[in-house]
């Protein structure tokens, strides 16, 4: 059964990685998708990671889609984290999207 793991964003900055560059050993790649997946406690840190990572002090909240990564691996938007977290008992009612502070208590 597939649960939600942890916070991530998506960061999309058009580029398309084939080696993971050494500033980015930390972060995930969807193979043929371009930008990398930072992974972290709450979406803050992901944002913190994601600035670290490249070298910037803010990081372009539109290139940033926020989201969960599962139990499988996969990296799944805050509406589809939300199905998931219900189904498997990881929140006790249905929400419209899911945030990272939803699964302190779990």
């Amino acid at each position: 059964m597939e649960t939600i793991l942890k916070a991530a964003i998506h960061y999309d900055n058009g580029k398309l990685y084939k080696k993971i560059p050494r500033n980015l050993l930390l972060m995930t790649f969807i193979e043929g998708v371009t930008g990398f997946v930072s992974t972290g406690m709450d979406h803050g840190k992901c944002l913190l990671s994601i600035g670290y990572a490249i070298g910037i002090e803010k990081v372009d909240s539109r290139l940033a889609t926020y989201g969960f990564v599962t139990s499988t691996g996969r990296f799944v938007n805050r509406y589809d984290a939300a199905t998931i977290a219900f189904d498997t008992g990881q929140i006790s009612k249905l929400k419209d999207k899911l945030n990272s502070q939803d699964l302190r208590n779990f």
